[in-house]
């Protein structure tokens, strides 16, 4: 049994030592959709709101995330000012995670764009290297 992006990550945010909330998606909330993000995780750097996304293969239109009004919500809001809200993407097909902002997304979508492979913050064939990006890279 293959083990979902969203438990992938959060072994790794585990093994790592870092502190996390998985905030589930329940049934019920604005289509479906409760919570802005899938984690919220805690890091010297900053308060992270994490989405996960698994795709057979890139590019991801941003109308396919149901979350996209809260993240237009919380970007323009500012809830959490030193809060960044990326999403993590799991290219199935090329065997890779990459890394997109949350205002990536809303810009793509507002300008009717995809998120390409080539737009990603970073991406790498290893989880360890993406936590070590968030955790490193993010100021």
């Amino acid at each position: 049994m293959t083990q979902t992006l969203e438990a992938e990550f959060a072994k790794q945010l585990k093994k790592d030592g870092y502190l996390y909330t998985r905030l589930r998606t329940p049934n019920y909330g604005f289509r479906g959709v409760r919570y802005p993000a899938d984690f919220v995780v805690w890091m010297e750097n900053g308060t992270f709101l994490i989405e996960c996304k698994e795709r057979k293969s890139l590019p991801l239109a941003p109308s396919d995330i149901r979350q996209m009004p809260f993240m237009k919500e919380w970007l323009k809001a500012g809830y959490i000012p030193e809060a960044h809200y990326e999403i993590l993407v799991k290219n199935e097909e090329g065997g890779k995670y990459y890394i997109f902002s949350a205002a990536q997304a809303v810009a793509a979508k507002e300008r009717r764009k995809s998120l390409k492979e080539e737009d990603a913050l970073f991406s790498s064939e290893k989880m360890s290297e993406i936590i070590k990006f968030i955790a490193e890279e993010f100021i």
